[in-house]
């Protein structure tokens, strides 16, 4: 069978004329919107904490429901993607969880953002550093943040050669849909760091060595066969084998004082 296959912006157009179609557009459970990704996401809000009366950027917002689910919580939320139709979803999505008043999306680019200097105090964005790139985005990501402003992602780590493989020629339908792979590069630490050079301080943490099956098989199973407990021992005593995970949690702190820089 022959496939169409999209760029970046039909793709996602695309993406979001379906969720139109099928989705509940309502925001409880933030694991059915995460493809295995929990236990990162689960980190990634530990690190964060309240964002109660925050200005928040959802970075590549997609169909919104980060931003909502924020906003949620007290965040005022402005978001912005590549796809027109996908910020037509999000402010949809906003509108039907009761927090309109609290978001605002938008079109956009991550290598010419239209917001003014130091306008966030945080910065979130899951799956989406990997599309974009990295030089033009981090000068528009450092100076919309706000002195002392965190931004935070969720990526796919791009360090296992297999795993990249997979990825470029297994896993290449995604709603129903073929997608160009060629523009989406996985973080490598090498991006990482030339990305941390911007920020006063830096750091990261990878996820899903054995428990990448959870992206199939699900979080409860996963958990419960206890390979999330597995990885963080395996780890922990050979922290060279943290290269072949499927995820990384990557954080940007810009300074507002003396710099330094923390690598993990």
């Amino acid at each position: 069978m022959r496939y169409k296959i999209f760029s970046e912006e039909e793709f996602y157009d695309a993406v979001a004329q379906r969720l139109l179609n099928t989705e509940d557009l309502i925001v409880k459970d933030p694991a059915r919107f995460l493809a295995g990704s929990m236990d990162a996401f689960r980190f990634m809000m530990e690190r964060i904490g309240s964002v109660k009366g925050k200005k928040v950027l959802d970075y590549g917002c997609g169909s919104g429901w980060l931003g909502v689910y924020l906003a949620k919580q007290g965040a005022r939320i402005e978001g912005f993607d590549v796809s027109g139709r996908l910020v037509e979803v999000a402010s949809l999505r906003a509108e039907v969880n009761g927090v309109s008043h609290a978001c605002i999306f938008r079109k956009m680019i991550a290598e010419d953002l239209e917001y003014p200097d130091q306008s966030f105090d945080l910065v979130v964005g899951i799956s989406i550093l990997h599309h974009v790139e990295l030089g033009r985005a981090t000068y528009h990501l450092q100076r919309v943040m706000k002195n002392g402003a965190l931004a935070i992602f969720i990526e796919p780590l791009g360090e296992n050669i297999l795993l990249n493989w997979a990825r470029e020629r297994v896993f290449i339908v995604h709603h129903g849909l073929v997608k160009d792979k060629s523009t989406e590069h996985p973080l490598t630490y090498h991006d990482i760091h030339a990305m941390g050079r911007n920020f006063a301080e830096y750091r990261w943490r990878e996820f899903q060595l054995f428990s990448m099956v959870r992206k199939f098989i699900g979080d409860g199973l996963t958990e419960a066969m206890r390979l999330d407990r597995l990885d963080e021992w395996l780890l922990r005593k050979f922290p060279s084998l943290k290269k072949f995970c499927r995820l990384v949690v990557v954080e940007f702190r810009k300074g507002q004082g003396e710099e330094k820089i923390i690598r993990r």
